[in-house]
């Protein structure tokens, strides 16, 4: 939501989530919890180093954006803290665990972020290794046919994905999205997200090597950041039928309070994630009229 505020110009929205995220999610040592319950009363000790590369940039950009040094300041104290207890040797683990200080042994590929490690790396000359490790590290979980890599064993300095384990696609357009920001153009998964948009006029959640949907689910997020994949590449053509196949996923009776969102009226059920890449997704529309 930071994210979308910053780049929508929506001071309210920033302004909003700001304060919930000193009031209810940073904690002293400077991580940020990535759960806390709805009563605020049970917090997790835990960060997700993703999600404190996201607050960061949002706030740096925030912070420029509007004049916020209290902001900047905050961006550098979490950015300390990911330095400090998520790093094993210049990468950063999924995890750290403020209540009894155990790390992750694993990196996700969708978690490494060197574009935003990059804009850190220029005021605090410390991210350069760790920027420059993540993106080798990025590069090599690429595949072929398009898909990444997802699990990477710190200790043993491997990959461990099981052979055969289904691809979320969710994982691998955000690990796309993450090298192509970092300037290393994903063009396999460019092909792959074309090859099987044009095969079969659908974008499955998760898919087998041999490019079959391993299951029927469509996900509004992977529609969102397929677009944003294409259209940051300059295939904007190419990105347009993918915005109608989400547009269309959306609630369509414009009699519902949800009309417009991402979500089962039947139960009600709802992800974050989906109606916020969504969000970036129309936001993104707006500028380009």
């Amino acid at each position: 939501m930071l994210q979308y505020a910053a780049a929508a110009n929506r001071w309210d929205i920033y302004r909003q989530q700001t304060l919930f995220l000193r009031r209810y999610l940073l904690q002293p040592s400077g991580h940020v919890r990535w759960k806390t319950d709805s009563s605020h009363r049970q917090k997790l000790g835990s960060n997700a180093a993703i999600d404190d590369l996201r607050i960061v940039r949002a706030l740096l950009a925030g912070a420029r954006k509007w004049g916020a040094a209290s902001d900047h300041r905050l961006a550098k104290e979490i950015a300390d803290a990911l330095l400090r207890d998520n790093r094993t040797g210049n990468l950063l683990a999924d995890h750290y665990n403020t209540e009894d200080g155990a790390k992750a042994e694993t990196l996700t590929s969708s978690y490494l972020d060197p574009a935003s490690m990059f804009v850190l790396a220029k005021e605090d000359s410390r991210w350069l290794p760790v920027a420059e490790a993540s993106l080798k590290l990025l590069t090599e979980a690429a595949q072929p046919n398009g898909f990444y890599r997802k699990t990477y064993n710190l200790a043993r300095g491997e990959w461990t994905d099981p052979a055969g384990s289904d691809r979320n696609m969710i994982d691998t357009l955000l690990a796309a999205i993450h090298a192509q920001e970092a300037g290393a153009p994903p063009v396999p998964t460019l092909r792959l997200v074309q090859a099987l948009w044009s095969r079969d006029g659908r974008l499955y959640g998760t898919y087998r090597d041999d490019l079959q949907a391993a299951s029927a689910d469509e996900s509004p997020a992977v529609y969102a950041l397929a677009v944003r994949l294409l259209e940051q590449a300059g295939e904007a053509e190419r990105a347009k039928p993918l915005r109608s196949r989400l547009a269309q996923l959306a609630v369509q009776d414009p009699a519902s309070p949800f009309y417009g969102g991402f979500l089962d009226p039947a139960t009600l059920e709802c992800y974050s994630f989906d109606n916020l890449q969504a969000l970036i997704v129309e936001n993104g529309k707006r500028k380009q009229q």
